[in-house]
């Protein structure tokens, strides 16, 4: 999917009749919406890593002998060739990222709440939730207002969890974005997310290869 197109998880949660569908993908990365049902279910990630984001819904994962508790805002990651037992108590719905394996680097499950807020430079914030060797997974915060045009050296599936805005992209397109808005972000393409609202916008995002997300590669005067 090429820079300036625009999903939301709402069109592709309504798609999602088998309980997956695509959103957005590019290089390396894909993106699908999950829906996972009351109960439980037995999963094994095949050649490629996932990186999950828990958009509502309440459960919990066990793998590796290791028991994780899912609640709104958790990211989690599951390493190539691992087996999971999804136990849900109300129904899930995630943001998936399949990219390449890697080893989890940090903790496998990190909530929102439980991240420290780092600085990710031009007036914005960012917490780290879970990264790998070959990804990274953060949540940014997205003061009222609009950065600079800028890239970034990695490619980036991300999804908008709260707040209203524009992604302006280097070919003079310009797009609105709200809540479950998924874009993805092509290495070295210049774009800036401006937040058209009164308050914070959030949004998750995946990069791959592992980078943080301060990372830029220019940043333009406009």
């Amino acid at each position: 999917m090429e820079a300036g197109q625009v999903i939301t998880v709402v069109e592709a949660f309504a798609a999602a009749s088998d309980g997956t569908a695509p959103t957005v993908a590019g290089a390396d990365l894909e993106q699908q919406a999950l829906v996972l049902p009351r109960g439980t279910a037995l999963h094994r990630s095949g050649e490629r890593a996932e990186t999950l984001f828990v958009l509502a819904g309440r459960g919990r994962v066990r793998v590796a002998g290791e028991e994780h508790e899912f609640v709104p805002e958790t990211g989690f990651y599951l390493a190539a060739g691992e087996a999971a037992e999804f136990e849900a108590d109300e129904e899930l719905r995630l943001v998936r990222a399949f990219a390449p394996a890697g080893d989890p680097d940090g903790p496998r499950a990190v909530t929102f709440a439980d991240a420290p807020e780092e600085e990710a430079g031009i007036g914005r914030h960012f917490r780290l939730l879970a990264c790998s060797s070959t990804t990274t997974q953060f949540v940014g915060i997205v003061p009222p207002g609009r950065a600079k045009m800028h890239n970034h050296p990695y490619d980036e599936v991300a999804c908008v969890i709260e707040g209203t805005g524009v992604m302006h992209w280097e070919d003079d397109t310009h797009l609105p974005v709200g809540p479950g808005s998924c874009i993805f972000f092509p290495r070295l393409v210049f774009h800036s997310l401006e937040n058209t609202g009164d308050a914070n916008l959030r949004i998750m995002g995946v990069i791959n290869p592992k980078h943080s997300p301060t990372e830029r590669v220019q940043v333009l005067d406009w």
